[in-house]
């Protein structure tokens, strides 16, 4: 298996770098390799000429940062397109998938930051509007938890214009209004939820790791991973229990 981590010097906020450090060492328990492939600001990405790459993974940044990425991925707009297009299996977490849409709108009447203009969507930013929370909802039936910490909420273009990649049981959407979280188009996935997400929910990340077409690899931890999930959904399911913290 081959991953390419973009831009890990920044995009690594909350610990959502180990999610690859959870497949990887899952992987490797299995007896199977896995590539990390770290691409750094400044260097030409190995999906821009390369087709064998099996997941292009981003984390949180910040909100610099997020300009940073834009002025690093426009060259390779085109590209990033096919790709999609084509099926190339994307992971975002947290705000990275931000930079996939139209663009960002800072501040009430601010300036607006372009972004790559791929997904119809647009991002709010209000910087004293912090959300942190918790959330509970589903994918495909499988229940899936996991932190939300954002100053940004999507707002699709149109009404089906995003499909998203979960439901929301308990928690926000991409936005206050709305029940759908994240975004799933052919093989591209993005989420606000952090934990890291696979950590928190390994039955999700066996799954996930399936759909890459490796059917046969255990989770690392599994039976204490699945001890500490399932406690979470509980405790997350309380009546009563306000999501917002």
């Amino acid at each position: 298996m081959i991953i390419e981590v973009l831009f890990p010097e920044v995009a690594n906020l909350y610990g959502d770098m180990g999610n690859i450090e959870y497949i990887t060492r899952s992987l490797e328990a299995c007896g199977k390799t896995c590539e990390v492939i770290e691409t750094d600001l400044y260097t030409r990405p190995a999906f821009a000429d390369r087709d064998d790459i099996d997941l292009i993974y981003m984390g949180p940044v910040t909100e610099k940062g997020q300009v940073r990425v834009i002025d690093s991925l426009m060259p390779y707009k085109e590209r990033l397109e096919q790709l999609i297009k084509g099926g190339q299996r994307f992971f975002m977490t947290g705000n990275a998938m931000e930079v996939f849409g139209e663009y960002i709108e800072c501040e009430e009447g601010g300036p607006h930051i372009e972004c790559l203009g791929l997904f119809p969507f647009i991002t709010k930013q209000r910087m004293m509007q912090r959300t942190s929370s918790f959330w509970v909802g589903q994918s495909e039936g499988l229940d899936v938890v996991g932190y939300k910490s954002q100053f940004t909420h999507i707002y699709p273009c149109g009404t089906d214009s995003v499909k998203s990649l979960f439901t929301t049981e308990k928690g926000e959407g991409l936005n206050p209004e709305m029940n759908g979280e994240g975004i799933k188009e052919g093989g591209f996935e993005g989420t606000y939820l952090l934990g890291p997400l696979f950590v928190l929910n390994p039955q999700f990340m066996r799954k996930f790791l399936a759909s890459l077409g490796i059917e046969d690899c255990t989770p690392l931890y599994e039976e204490a991973a699945m001890e500490a999930y399932n406690k979470r959904l509980a405790e997350y399911r309380e009546p009563g229990r306000n999501y917002k913290y």
